[in-house]
């Protein structure tokens, strides 16, 4: 037996015992989710498609592993990189965290996106060069700025 379902605008096949990867789940590692949006259920050969989901279909999974997995394998790797890296890796947790709040509360959710996509090439500049100097933050301010006058 096995399902289709959607959750984040993605499809997910899925059979009992399996481990699925699925993006932004708010909720806690051990917690119990239900996904109503079944698109089809195979049951032993016999199909159910649904028009658009299959009535009365759910799927209920376990929560595995959550946001600290990826925040540690973040810091791990920061640590791995320029000595700067080692100081500066809030800065882009910050701007993460911050901005999908933006998205509920304020119109200038667009802006800060851009502000937060500018981050990515000043990063990378810091990580390889090895230090902060003017060019990551004219390189951070032309893309972000770029990206929040469009």
């Amino acid at each position: 037996m096995y399902a289709v379902l959607v959750t984040g605008s993605k499809q997910y096949r899925g059979s009992a015992g399996d481990t699925l990867e699925v993006d932004r789940l708010a909720v806690d590692a051990g917690q119990a989710v239900n996904f109503d949006r079944v698109l089809l259920v195979n049951n032993d050969g016999k199909v159910t498609v649904g028009a658009p989901t299959v009535t009365g279909a759910t799927v209920t999974a376990e929560v595995v592993a959550f946001t600290v997995v990826s925040l540690g394998l973040l810091v791990l790797s920061a640590f791995f990189l320029s000595p700067p890296c080692r100081y500066l890796w809030p800065i882009p947790v910050i701007a993460f965290v911050v901005y999908p709040f933006t998205k509920r509360f304020t119109w200038t959710c667009h802006w800060v996106l851009g502000l937060v996509d500018g981050l990515a090439p000043a990063a990378a500049w810091v990580a390889v060069a090895g230090s902060v100097s003017w060019t990551p933050v004219l390189l951070f301010l032309a893309v972000g700025v770029d990206a929040f006058l469009s």
